[in-house]
């Protein structure tokens, strides 16, 4: 099937629950806001259509999907013979990420999410912010990358395991459309049929 893998980042936003801490720097504090409101959309006693709704909200407010869209795509968003293709993927790009999180809000059911405030920097605006994560009897170490300042904060990326989940999509979806790409180098049109593909998952939905 060609389809990308979301499960490395949506178990990890699904999975999540703030415990008290001292986050006294605005990206700790804005990510522990972030989980705090992923666990409480996966706890509630709403119906099928209104955790979607939840999820769709989250992805609008919390994530910089059009960013982590362009990095998936790497070369192929210059790729001019298909930036129909292009506009299309970046457009539903938030629904396939709240499809793939209401997939698997009930991950979330058990865990415990802990936000820490030795905050590290990355480039301009961009931090690291330490978490740990425990289910199944086990404890996780996590790192959740954000971009923004002040208040304002959305997720870029998550780490574990010394692995950028948005690194592995991206290697991930690169050689699903190189492959795409080489049927036909002078004709194809590899991100339409990643696009074609997605929204014919069954667990995908747009959101309004």
């Amino acid at each position: 099937m060609f389809s990308i893998n979301y499960q490395a980042i949506t178990v990890v936003l699904a999975l999540a629950w703030a415990a008290p801490a001292h986050a006294a720097h605005p990206a700790a504090e804005a990510t522990d806001r972030m989980l705090a409101e992923a666990i409480q959309m996966a706890n509630a006693s709403a119906s099928d259509s209104q955790k979607f709704r939840a999820a769709c909200n989250f992805v609008n407010g919390n994530i910089y999907a059009s960013a982590i869209a362009n990095q998936l795509l790497g070369k192929y968003k210059n790729l001019a013979r298909d930036q129909k293709g292009i506009q299309t993927f970046l457009a539903v790009f938030p629904s396939i990420l709240a499809s793939k999180m209401y997939s698997k809000l009930g991950d979330a059911k058990g865990a415990s999410y802990r936000v820490y405030d030795n905050v590290r920097p990355r480039d301009k605006n961009t931090f690291e912010v330490p978490v740990s994560l425990r289910f199944d009897g086990n404890t996780y170490n996590a790192k959740m990358v954000v971009y923004g300042s002040g208040n304002n904060f959305a997720l870029i990326d998550g780490m574990a395991f010394g692995m950028s989940g948005v690194a592995y999509l991206k290697k991930d979806t690169q050689k699903k459309l190189d492959a795409e790409y080489n049927k036909d180098p002078q004709n194809s049109l590899p991100v339409t049929e990643l696009v074609k593909d997605e929204v014919s998952d069954s667990d995908f939905a747009y959101c309004n």
